[in-house]
């Protein structure tokens, strides 16, 4: 693969993550409608195409003109199946799932902070064993830290290790 054609692919490959964690913090109901449109307006610009993508893409999020919401719901998942992704049902676990695997990339990128993270994972999974259970203990960590002598970068990176390996599955 050339340097242009490799460049092409991982900007195509971060296109299509970044509509997936649209989709899924939308599903979740941690993200706004206009950012599912914006993720497939980026998606049109890399190269990706498809009559339900267009479709997702012409949402108009225009304050008056309505809540694009309704119809991001109804072209969502024929949208994400023409690029291989998959749509979770609205506010669903597989939907919350997804969504603190799309949190743990941004946490990773410096657009989430590791606290923002943890509390998440907390109000979404509280403390159930499985997916986010170090997540929620991390931030009861947090909860604490003024009667510790914990530093909080300590538990910013013990966030950080997490969110690689929510970030990887």
């Amino acid at each position: 693969m050339t340097g242009e054609a490799a460049t092409d692919h991982v900007s195509r490959e971060h296109t299509v993550e970044s509509l997936a964690d649209a989709a899924a913090l939308w599903s979740a109901g941690l993200g706004a409608a206009h950012e599912v449109v914006d993720a497939a307006c980026a998606a049109l610009v890399a190269g990706l195409d498809g009559h339900w993508l267009r479709m997702l893409a012409a949402v108009s999020t225009r304050a008056d003109s309505g809540d694009a919401a309704y119809e991001v719901a109804e072209v969502l998942e024929p949208a994400l199946n023409e690029v291989g992704l998959a749509c979770h049902p609205r506010f669903s676990r597989a939907a919350n799932e997804a969504a603190i695997r799309a949190l743990a990339r941004r946490t990773l990128r410096g657009g989430t902070s590791p606290w923002e993270l943890t509390n998440a994972a907390h109000a979404m999974f509280g403390h159930e064993p499985g997916l986010t259970e170090e997540l929620c203990y991390l931030n009861d960590v947090y909860d604490y830290l003024n009667v510790t002598d914990t530093p909080v970068e300590d538990v910013n990176k013990r966030v950080r290790a997490e969110a690689r390996r929510l970030a990887g599955g």
